[in-house]
């Protein structure tokens, strides 16, 4: 009846889904307070779930609310071709940035700072499971280009880059201008020796 479609966090952070549907954006985001075996999990009612655990937010409710926030915080960032790839890996990884800013933003809500503090301690884990999610379920590849997959689909190459925009984010705002600054910052290191061979590879593809 329910099914864990990736876990974000050991076995207590997950994304579920009801065997009632198919669309990806009724799955929801759930803290299970024990771990439950899979096997019995799949005779279980969402009902009854509720039992064992927290809804926090329906996935098409979560990525509704990100998708006018991250256009609106990138939208008017200039660049030119030769910082394309960054643009498109800045712009995804602040998209990921937002959904986890927003579950903290709702678990502080309910009052279950439990939930938020594991999404702080362990951030750029759970940033590439959900980031993992989006591209099986919701298709979120068609709109990054290769080289950019490249990091996002290595777990390692996910968190020192998601880690480089935690970096520069921290010390602004999340607001138009704020990311503007951060997008800024991180342009400015493309100088090291990935970002450069990054740029190369984009001008010989155009």
């Amino acid at each position: 009846m329910v099914k864990i479609i990736r876990y974000l966090h050991n076995k207590d952070l997950a994304i579920i889904r009801d065997d009632l549907s198919e669309d990806p954006k009724d799955d929801l985001i759930f803290y299970l307070y024990e771990e439950i075996n899979e096997d019995e999990l799949k005779k279980e009612h969402i009902d009854n779930l509720l039992k064992k655990g927290i809804k926090i937010i329906q996935m098409g409710e979560l990525l509704n609310e990100l998708d006018k926030q991250n256009k609106k915080l990138i939208g008017n960032i200039p660049f030119e071709n030769d910082d394309y790839l960054i643009y498109n890996l800045f712009g995804y990884f602040l998209f990921i940035k937002l959904a986890l800013r927003e579950i903290q933003n709702i678990v502080y809500r309910k009052g279950l700072t439990k939930i938020a503090y594991i999404i702080a301690k362990d951030e750029e884990n759970i940033a590439y499971e959900f980031s993992q999610y989006l591209i099986s379920e919701l298709k979120y590849d068609k709109g990054l280009e290769k080289d950019v997959l490249d990091i996002v689909n290595d777990n390692n190459k996910f968190v020192e880059y998601y880690k480089k925009l935690k970096e520069k984010l921290k010390d602004f705002e999340l607001d138009s201008k704020g990311i503007k600054w951060a997008y800024e910052e991180l342009k400015n290191e493309s100088s090291e020796e990935y970002f450069e061979k990054f740029k190369k590879q984009f001008r010989m593809d155009f």
